[in-house]
């Protein structure tokens, strides 16, 4: 009897007592991508989120598709079928769709607890190939500096360049010219063009040859036509000069660079200074840089902040400039640069760097400079210099 009455007693004074079995919550998204092809899969994380930690609850997943069509997997492996409820086991996770049509997507995705609590949220897919911009006309007519001193009876190579703006554009191209001034020939592929007559080009890339039949000056109209009417045209004059004609355009470079540390330390960045030096100063192609990196781990940027990826072109800006290497391990790192003009040429110089801790790092010895001596060194080799620079 007394036990009957203790036990009255306490609960009595804990009848206010209320003990919280279930908890709001909800579950987050990280973004994701909503423009998809049909067959490309899109990855969605997701995360519950609870407002308290009740140990026995437990969480549950379901789905509809009220547009579009797909098939929705989660990260273990498991298929969801349209509304059927499965357990998940754990509260970070990983959803993946897969597309299955052409149209517009949309997906809700319920996820319910043990005291039937449901946060439902909505992913919306577009089509990809129903927003693809449209294919772009545009071209340029490119061509290589020809001379402008010609004699009677002198052939001028023109090198071109049709150029289109959007790689999608399957459009046909047709040439044809004018001469205002003079008399010559023009030559493609081996043919004698008549002024104003079209000729069809078979490819982007071609030669045309001027052949000079006077002693005046002479200009011709260079068209190109694209099967869709489009004309781009190029003009091309030539003054006669009695005498030795001028010599043709050298255009052999070299790249040549100051002398560089032999050893650096993981995490240090070794400064490269280089300069391309044309062998004619009537040559103004243009040069791209690339990079390998055979031995090591490294990171190669351009002093206008590009970071460079292994054997990608790029385009530069000017002959001279400087490139910044960071080490990124301990080991022997060597870096081979290419400079490569317009016409595929390439001159390749390699740079060697021995690992070195940070108590080896005064001892380094200074190396590099494989294209040549430079006018600003000393006779040792070794830049006494600090402030010494290539020429502008």
């Amino acid at each position: 009897m007394a036990a009957i009455l203790i036990a009255g007693i306490l609960y009595a004074c804990h009848d206010t007592l209320t003990i919280t079995q279930d908890y709001v919550f909800d579950w987050q998204v990280m973004p994701y991508q909503t423009r998809i092809v049909q067959g490309e899969t899109v990855e969605i994380r997701c995360k519950i989120v609870k407002e308290g930690n009740y140990r026995d609850a437990l969480y549950y997943i379901r789905y509809f598709q009220p547009d579009g069509k797909g098939e929705l997997h989660l990260d273990d492996g498991r298929t969801l079928s349209a509304n059927d409820l499965l357990p998940l086991p754990k509260e970070e996770f990983r959803l993946y769709y897969t597309s299955q049509c052409t149209d517009q997507q949309t997906v809700d995705i319920y996820i319910e607890d043990t005291f039937g609590k449901t946060v439902q949220k909505s992913f919306s897919f577009q089509n990809q190939s129903e927003k693809e911009d449209p294919v772009s006309l545009k071209y340029t007519f490119e061509t290589l500096p020809v001379p402008q001193i010609i004699l009677q009876n002198d052939t001028v190579e023109i090198r071109c360049q049709i150029v289109k703006e959007d790689g999608r554009n399957n459009a046909t191209y047709s040439i044809r010219y004018f001469q205002p001034e003079g008399t010559g020939t023009l030559l493609y592929g081996g043919t004698a063009l008549q002024p104003n007559d079209l000729y069809p080009v078979d490819t982007e890339n071609f030669n045309l040859y001027y052949v000079s039949n006077c002693t005046e000056r002479q200009k011709i109209d260079v068209y190109i036509i694209d099967s869709n009417g489009q004309t781009v045209q190029k003009a091309f004059t030539f003054e006669n000069q009695q005498g030795e004609p001028e010599p043709e355009i050298d255009f052999s470079f070299e790249f040549e660079t100051l002398p560089v540390p032999k050893s650096v330390v993981e995490g240090e960045t070794v400064e490269i200074r280089c300069q391309i030096k044309r062998a004619d100063t009537r040559n103004d192609t243009d040069f791209n840089i690339r990079y390998f990196q055979p031995d090591g781990k490294g990171e190669l940027r351009l002093d206008d902040g590009r970071l460079f990826i292994p054997n990608d072109l790029y385009e530069l800006q000017n002959d001279v400039f400087r490139l910044y290497y960071t080490s990124q391990c301990a080991e022997l790192q060597t870096i081979d640069i290419y400079i490569v003009d317009a016409f595929g040429k390439a001159v390749k110089t390699a740079f060697s760097f021995i690992g070195a801790s940070s108590d080896d790092e005064n001892d380094n010895e200074t190396g590099g400079n494989t294209g040549g001596d430079l006018d600003d060194e000393t006779d040792d080799g070794i830049d006494t210099d600090p402030d010494n620079e290539l020429e502008e």
